[in-house]
C-alpha cells in the first residue's frame, strides 16, 4: 500500500471517529436536556398512558314544584367491569357455574347461563382485565351484583369495579318539560358517519345551571389494556359536591289541567303549536306554563317554549292596550259611538276587515270592543291620534304600559318586543301603521309579555315581574329566596283600569267569547284572531294562516289568576273564541274549583230546607238511575209516559218531581240535551258516534240534530254548561 493510500485511510478513520464523537455528544446533551428540563413532562406523558385523573360528575340538584312534588331529579347508573385475573383459580372454578347463572338471570337475560359461562372463561383465558358486566345498571342492580359469588369479595380479590354516571329523570314525564328544560350533551350523527356530542341547554336547567351543577370531583384510574380504565382506590380521590335544589312556582295540578286542555285543542284543530300560561295575579308567580308543538312525525310534544320565546303579531288581544290608552288620555267614553261600516273600511290604500261578519254600523265603543271590531279600534285611534297629529301620544302610552320591554322572566333568550317607531327609518312607518297597530298588527310580542300586561290590569294597575323559581336550597337549607317584584307601581289610573275590566267582562257576557260565559264566577278576557302571514296574504303569495288566542283573568271581581292561551296555525277552526277560549275556560274552572279563597264561606247555621223551585230540575238520564237516587233520598216521583223507557227527563213541578219518559229509535241520533257528559258519551258511543265535548256541566247543545240517521253521523260535538 502506498503512502498516499495510507494517509487517505487515516483521514477517513479520523472522520468516522469525529462523527461518532459528535453523535455521542449530541446524545449526551439530549439526555441531559431530558433529564434536567423535560423529565417531568415525559414522565407525566408516560404515566398518562397507564394512569390518569378523570373528573367525577356531581349529582345534579333536584327541581321541585311549588308544593314539593319532584319535577326533575338525577339517578345514578353504573358501568360495571370485572378483572378475572385477580381471582384465584380455585375460587374461579368453584363459583363459575353459579356466577354464570346469576348474571344470565338478572343482568343479561338475553344470554343463557351456558353462553355467559363461555364469555367468563374467554375473559380469563384472554387476560381481559376489563370484562364488561353491564352498562346503565341501577343502584339496586349494583347492590345485587355485589352479593354474587366472587363479586362479593373485596376488589383486590373479586375484581369488580364500577363507574357512576348520573341521568336526569322526570317523574311527571312531559309535564312542564320545556319549562324545566335540559342541560347536557347528546350524540348527533355527522355527515362522515361519526357521532359527535352536541351541548343542549334550555329552560330552568340552563338558566340555573350554576346552582344545579354542583362541583366535580376527581378520580385516579389506570389503564388495564384495550383502552379500558378502571378506578384506583387511593387517597387522591376528591368527592364531588352535589348541586343545589330549585323550588319552582309551578303547581302540578294547574300545569296538568293546562297541558291536558291545550293538548285536546291541539288535536281537535290540528294546530302547529300552542301554549298556555297561568300567572298568580298578586305575585307574578307562574303556576303553569304549557308548550306543545307538532313534530315532523305529526306527534305532539313540548318542542319549543312558545310562551316565552315565540314573538308574533298578537292580533285582537292587543286591543286592551288600545282602549286603555284612549281612556287614560281622556279621549273617549264608553257611551261614544263609532261607525263600523258593516265590518269593512278603507285606510289610505288598504282595506281593513273585521274577523267576524257582524253587519253592524253605528255602535257604542263598548259594543265595538265586544265585537272585537278592527275597524272600530282603527277609527278611534285614527280620529284621536293620527288626525290630531299625536302619533307619539299613542306610542308614549304603549311605552308607559311597558309593552316595549321584556318581562325579565328567569329563562334565557327572551326576545324584546318590537314596537315600530316613526323616527326609525328601518321600521318603514306609513299611514296605515297606526290603524293596524291598534288592532295588534305591525308589532310583535310573546304570549308572556301580553300576559304580564293583562295581569297588571287584573292587579289594579300594578305590574308584576313573572318568575318561575321561588327558592334555591343547599342541603335542605335556603341558599337564596325569590319573591314578588314590582315592574311598575301603576300603569294607569284606577278609573281606567275598572273601565277596561268591565269591557273585558262584556266580551265574555255579550261578545266574541260568550261561549265560555258562566254564572258560577266572572271571567274578564279578550279574544284574538290574527293572520300570521298577513303581508304574504295581502300580496297574494300565500293563503291565510291564523293564530287564535284568548287572554284574561278570573274571578273578575277579585282576580286570583291571569291566563293566556295561544294556538298557532290551526287547520280547522280559526277564531280565538272557538279555538283558544275553551282552553282558558277549562283551566279557569279547575283553578276556581280548587281555590279556597275564591268561594264564599259556608254559613255556621244549618242550611234552610230546599224550596220547591230548588228541587232537581231538567235533569236527563237513565230512568233506572233516577229511581235509585230518588229512592235513596226518599223523594217521591210521578212517572209520566212509558215506565220502561230507558231515558227520562226529571222535572220539578210545584212540590212534585215528575219523570217524563224520553224515547228514540236506535238507528236515529238521540236528544242528549240536559244529560251529564258521562251518560251522553255512553249513549252516543254505543251507537258508534265519536264524541267531542267543549266546556263543563250538562249538555247545552249538540252539533247534530236529533232524529238524523246514525249511519250518516261519524262524530258529534257537545257543548256543556
Amino acid at each position: 500500500m502506498s503512502a498516499d493510500s495510507k494517509q487517505h485511510l487515516l483521514y477517513r478513520t479520523y472522520a468516522v471517529f469525529f462523527l461518532l464523537a459528535l453523535g455521542g455528544l449530541a446524545i449526551f446533551v439530549r439526555a441531559v436536556q431530558i433529564q434536567l428540563f423535560e423529565g417531568a413532562y415525559w414522565r407525566k406523558k408516560a404515566e398518562e398512558m397507564y394512569v390518569k385523573k378523570i373528573p367525577i360528575e356531581a349529582t345534579r340538584g333536584n327541581i321541585y314544584a311549588h308544593d314539593g312534588s319532584l319535577l326533575a331529579t338525577s339517578l345514578p347508573y353504573y358501568e360495571v367491569r370485572w378483572d378475572p385475573m385477580v381471582v384465584e383459580q380455585d375460587t374461579f372454578d368453584r363459583y363459575l357455574d353459579e356466577l354464570s347463572t346469576l348474571l344470565a338471570s338478572y343482568i343479561s337475560p338475553d344470554l343463557t347461563a351456558g353462553a355467559m359461562r363461555q364469555r367468563l372463561l374467554e375473559a380469563r383465558r384472554d387476560g381481559n382485565r376489563g370484562f364488561l358486566v353491564g352498562r346503565n345498571l341501577s343502584y339496586p342492580d349494583l347492590q345485587r351484583l355485589k352479593t354474587f359469588p366472587i363479586f362479593r369479595l373485596e376488589r383486590n380479590k373479586g375484581g369488580l369495579t364500577s363507574v357512576v354516571q348520573n341521568k336526569r329523570q322526570h317523574p311527571f314525564k312531559i309535564l312542564g318539560r320545556r319549562t324545566i328544560g335540559f342541560y347536557g350533551s347528546i350524540e348527533k350523527p355527522g355527515a362522515d358517519g361519526l357521532a359527535s356530542l352536541d351541548t343542549i341547554q334550555y329552560g330552568l336547567e340552563s338558566a340555573y345551571n350554576q346552582f344545579l351543577a354542583g362541583e366535580q370531583g376527581e378520580q385516579t384510574v389506570h389503564n388495564i389494556g384495550r383502552d379500558v380504565w378502571v378506578p384506583i382506590a387511593d387517597l387522591s380521590k376528591i368527592e364531588p359536591k352535589a348541586g343545589m335544589d330549585l323550588v319552582t312556582t309551578l303547581d302540578v295540578n294547574i300545569q296538568d289541567v293546562a297541558e291536558t286542555a291545550l293538548m285536546r285543542a291541539m288535536e281537535t284543530y290540528r294546530a302547529k303549536g300552542g301554549c298556555a300560561v297561568v300567572m298568580e295575579v298578586s305575585t307574578g308567580a307562574i303556576r303553569a306554563m304549557a308548550n306543545i308543538g307538532r313534530t315532523e312525525n305529526n306527534e305532539y310534544w313540548e318542542t319549543y317554549n312558545f310562551a316565552a320565546s315565540m314573538s308574533t303579531e298578537p292580533g285582537s288581544t292587543f286591543k286592551l292596550a288600545t282602549m286603555l290608552a284612549l281612556l287614560e288620555d281622556n279621549l273617549i267614553s264608553l257611551q261614544d259611538t263609532v261607525n263600523l261600516e258593516g265590518g269593512r273600511a278603507r285606510f289610505y290604500d288598504q282595506v281593513m276587515e273585521d274577523a267576524l261578519e257582524h253587519g253592524e254600523y253605528q255602535v257604542s265603543v263598548q259594543r265595538a270592543f265586544e265585537l272585537s271590531s278592527n275597524v272600530g279600534m282603527a277609527k278611534l285611534v285614527e280620529k284621536h291620534y293620527t288626525q290630531n297629529r299625536d302619533i307619539n301620544g299613542f306610542l308614549d302610552r304603549i311605552r308607559d304600559f311597558r309593552l316595549d320591554k321584556p318581562t325579565g322572566i328567569d329563562l334565557e333568550n327572551e326576545p324584546n318586543p318590537y314596537i315600530k317607531d316613526p323616527k326609525n327609518a328601518g321600521d318603514n312607518w306609513s299611514g296605515i301603521t297606526l290603524p293596524w297597530m291598534s288592532t295588534g298588527y305591525e308589532l310583535r310580542m310573546t304570549p308572556l309579555q301580553q300576559l304580564v300586561f293583562y295581569n297588571a290590569v287584573a292587579n289594579g294597575g300594578k305590574m308584576m315581574k313573572p318568575y318561575l323559581v321561588e327558592e334555591i336550597r343547599d342541603n335542605a337549607r335556603t341558599h337564596k329566596r325569590f319573591g314578588p317584584q314590582v315592574l311598575k307601581r301603576r300603569i294607569a289610573g284606577a278609573k281606567s283600569i275598572q273601565t277596561v275590566t268591565d269591557m273585558l267582562e262584556g266580551v265574555v257576557k255579550n261578545g266574541t267569547a260568550s261561549n265560555i260565559y258562566t254564572d258560577r264566577y266572572r271571567i274578564a278576557g279578550k279574544t284574538g284572531t290574527s293572520i300570521v302571514n298577513y303581508s304574504q296574504y295581502i300580496a297574494g303569495k300565500a293563503p291565510k294562516k291564523y293564530q287564535a288566542s284568548f287572554a284574561g283573568f278570573f274571578p273578575a271581581e277579585q282576580p286570583l289568576y291571569s291566563c293566556i292561551v295561544v294556538i298557532y296555525e290551526p287547520e280547522t277552526g280559526l277564531y280565538g273564541g272557538t279555538v283558544a277560549a275553551p282552553v282558558f275556560r277549562a283551566i279557569a274552572d279547575r283553578c276556581y274549583a280548587s281555590s279556597f279563597f275564591a268561594h264564599e264561606p259556608l254559613p255556621e247555621k244549618p242550611a234552610a230546607p230546599l224550596a220547591n223551585q230548588q228541587l232537581p230540575d231538567f235533569q236527563v238520564g237513565f230512568q233506572e238511575d233516577f229511581k235509585t237516587i230518588t229512592k235513596a233520598l226518599r223523594l217521591k216521583t210521578v212517572p209520566v209516559g212509558e215506565r220502561n223507557a230507558p231515558l227520562a227527563l226529571l222535572r220539578a213541578e210545584n212540590d212534585t218531581l215528575k219523570t217524563y219518559a224520553r224515547t228514540w229509535k236506535k238507528d236515529l241520533v238521540p236528544n242528549v240535551v240536559g244529560m251529564g257528559l258521562r251518560d251522553a258519551v255512553f249513549l252516543l258511543e254505543n251507537l258508534g258516534i265519536r264524541v267531542q265535548s267543549v266546556g263543563v256541566g250538562k249538555v247545552k247543545s249538540q252539533s247534530v240534530k236529533p232524529g238524523q240517521s246514525v249511519r250518516s253521523v261519524r262524530s258529534i260535538t257537545l257543548v256543556l254548561d
